[in-house]
């Protein structure tokens, strides 16, 4: 048989010299690796992860070695095993599994490039097609006839992803790829944590972006001007409003986690 690789739904992390990323002609930063994934913090599997580390239930069934918790919870563990350890040696962890965890739980075996193989290697594979190619007709007509068999096959439509094979073959998609809401609510739910009695606005403002209208400086809370006083007040308030709408957003990609959905919400 053909030797299957894993693909995605969406980027896979990847770690190392190959993980540098690579500014385009424009001189514009880009987070797609010359090596096919990103960086893991542009990953939603990291996220994964990583709220499943901030479950308090799950990190104690991780403890107990899978024992204890709910039916739900266990069954989830039986899949993503114990997370209290680094990302990369939860994700790089093989053992009985037919690839590394990662691959197993978010990716599909696939077939990279066309191969030959014997009739002693055909194996069912679904997503692959196998062909008896004459080797006694010009190669132009066989190419010809090749083409036509497989587009006839081929479900794929030009410049549209194939997601029909994911949801077939994948264990666990997630419902979006979009990194920054999910790092934005994994800051705000540690913050809460290792800082219960901080105000809510306080930590709308740590996870607000160095250029939002809304972030308030050292030097605005310490001036006793009347009118920046006003104008910091009012801004806490937005603050607030954000940082409580995300808080709420992390509880519920936590929940989820524990169910095996992510993001659930």
């Amino acid at each position: 048989m053909a030797r299957l690789n894993y693909s995605f739904p969406f980027v896979y992390p990847i770690k190392g010299i190959r993980a540098m990323p690579i500014t385009a002609q424009t001189g514009e930063y880009r987070q797609q690796t010359r090596a096919g994934g990103v960086l893991r913090e542009f990953s939603v599997y990291f996220y994964w992860w990583a709220f499943l580390k901030e479950s308090e239930p799950y990190m104690t069934l991780c403890e107990n070695g899978g024992k204890g918790g709910n039916k739900a919870l266990r069954e989830v563990y039986k899949d993503f095993g114990d997370v209290r350890g680094g990302f990369w040696k939860w994700w790089n962890f093989k053992e009985d599994l037919p690839a590394n965890r990662g691959a197993y739980l978010f990716g599909a075996p696939v077939l990279k490039k066309v191969e030959m193989v014997t009739t002693t290697q055909i194996e069912h594979t679904d997503n692959v097609l196998y062909l008896a190619v004459p080797l006694d007709l010009p190669i132009t007509k066989t190419m010809g006839q090749i083409r036509q068999v497989v587009r006839s096959q081929h479900s794929g439509q030009r410049g549209v992803r194939n997601t029909n094979y994911y949801k077939e073959h994948v264990k666990y998609i997630p419902s979006h790829s979009k990194s920054a809401p999910l790092a934005k609510a994994l800051k705000a739910h540690k913050l809460r944590i290792a800082n219960p009695n901080r105000p809510i606005w306080w930590i709308g403002n740590e996870i607000a972006a160095d250029n939002s209208p809304s972030k308030i400086t050292q030097a605005e809370l310490n001036s006793r001007d009347v009118v920046v006083r006003e104008y910091v007040n009012a801004r806490k308030n937005t603050l607030k409003v954000d940082a409580t709408r995300t808080l709420k957003r992390a509880k519920a990609i936590i929940d989820g986690v524990e169910i095996g959905k992510f993001p659930n919400n």
